[in-house]
């Protein structure tokens, strides 16, 4: 909320007066999506098989001959997916897909190692779980939702 007379506010009322609409387009003027942007933001269909052997090919691939300060080299991507692609021939996944499935499973690491330390959490090695109280499961949803809103 900001008090009247603001400079803030100000600012707001003078930004929202000077937007002007945008124009109406027509079906027909809208622009279509390139054949490559299309190629990468179709979805990739995972299962377990190829995520165990996607993080194996990364783990053979974590060391510095790989591996600048911030990821992984671009030939060692190109490598990866052609690795990849060579056990798998079957599935065609593009390099962005690969490599969005690696953030993806970074995230989902980092949710579940801060999951098992808190309080009141376990782990059951028979079944390759966490397990906990309803409080606990709650704690740990509100916590992943504000990780997920910090990207």
């Amino acid at each position: 909320m900001f008090g009247r007379g603001s400079p803030r506010l100000n600012f707001i009322q003078v930004v929202a007066v000077q937007r002007k609409p945008s124009p109406k387009i027509s079906r027909d003027q809208k622009k279509k999506a390139s054949p490559k942007a299309v190629l990468d933001r179709s979805r990739a269909s995972w299962n377990t098989g190829l995520e165990k052997a996607l993080v194996n090919l990364l783990h053979d691939h974590n060391n510095d001959c790989y591996r600048s300060q911030n990821g992984w080299f671009i030939d060692t991507w190109n490598r990866i997916v052609k690795s990849f692609h060579k056990k798998f021939p079957y599935v065609k996944f593009t390099k962005v897909q690969i490599q969005y499935k690696e953030k993806e499973l970074k995230r989902e690491y980092r949710i579940l190692k801060e999951a098992r330390k808190q309080s009141g959490v376990s782990w059951d090695h028979k079944l390759c779980r966490i397990e906990g109280d309803e409080a606990v499961w709650k704690n740990v949803i509100t916590e992943r939702f504000f990780v997920s809103c910090s990207y």
